[in-house]
């Protein structure tokens, strides 16, 4: 656990930040941090643990650590901007407004309001017409799949954002803000009782909603659309799925505890290892099936 002085300098107050969550901007060794605190339930521990199991699957990730500033106890992250020239980050919300305005500028009819990795892309490519939309498309649909994954039901339109430089094409910023991951901003200690009187962990999980669609014509639910998403592409991003075949959460959380000298209660463990598990598997499941179909069609021919 990080311990800040209490005498840090403070660039910006919580009524000058964003978000519903108590935060601070500080300036720690000339480098800017942003401070959380007021995490319901176990958001915190959802945050660290997303990290690790983003970047087991090789996902550019925002850093948190615990911290205690002022007998708070909360979290910190290094700014994003970190790069000679990097002037601001710019919301996947703001990026559409933008290149929604650069639309009607020049008579192009296009909506851009959804909150889907297909307007982001297009969003992004009217923004910046230097940026690589393949890499991009690549990007986010591993991103919509770690979020469907982990059931991160909170990655909205000010959760994904892009880093503008002048000497470089626009960039996605590292993936942040995953609280809501398995339902972690609920009472978790009810889902892991509801299990011990018979509940199965797809009933609590398959409901959960989610933010970030993959285009205007999907649900707010993710299997559904992952299966259509896999029958349509899913052997062009084969190389995206095998690389969340092996992440862990038992690893996540052991890297998590030896970082911060914690200890994240049993609960937490057990919930997470058998609601992201099952999940993981269920899609990898889906995927097989759609490889096996492949093959079998490529046989018969």
């Amino acid at each position: 656990m990080l311990y800040i002085d209490p005498n840090v300098k403070v660039l910006a107050t919580n009524e000058e930040m964003m978000g519903r969550k108590y935060k601070l901007k500080v300036s720690i060794n000339n480098r800017v941090h942003i401070l959380k605190f007021e995490a319901s339930n176990f958001e915190i521990f959802a945050e660290l643990i997303a990290e690790e199991l983003g970047a087991q699957a090789g996902i550019d990730m925002a850093h948190y650590e615990v911290c205690e500033y002022k007998g708070r106890i909360g979290l910190i992250t290094p700014s994003f901007l970190n790069v000679e020239g990097d002037e601001l980050i710019i919301s996947s919300r703001s990026l559409s407004e933008a290149s929604q305005k650069i639309c009607e500028e020049n008579n192009l009819k296009m909506s851009l309001k959804d909150n889907t990795v297909e307007n982001i892309i297009r969003a992004a490519s009217i923004f910046d017409e230097r940026i690589n939309s393949k890499e991009l498309s690549r990007e986010l649909v591993k991103r919509w799949i770690f979020y469907g994954m982990i059931m991160e039901s909170d990655k909205n339109n000010t959760n994904i954002s892009f880093i503008k430089n002048r000497n470089m094409p626009l960039r996605i910023s590292p993936d942040y803000d995953n609280s809501t991951m398995a339902r972690m901003n609920e009472k978790v200690t009810d889902f892991v009782e509801a299990m011990k009187f018979g509940s199965d962990i797809y009933s609590i999980t398959d409901n959960v909603k989610t933010a970030l669609r993959m285009n205007s014509r999907s649900g707010d639910e993710f299997l559904p659309d992952f299966r259509i998403f896999v029958e349509k592409h899913g052997l062009e991003f084969k190389d995206i799925m095998d690389s969340f075949r092996n992440i862990s959460v038992d690893a996540a959380i052991e890297a998590v505890e030896e970082m911060n000298d914690i200890q994240i209660p049993w609960e937490i463990s057990f919930w997470l290892s058998k609601a992201i598990e099952s999940r993981k598997e269920e899609m990898i499941k889906i995927f097989d099936e759609k490889v096996k179909k492949e093959e079998k069609t490529k046989v018969l021919k």
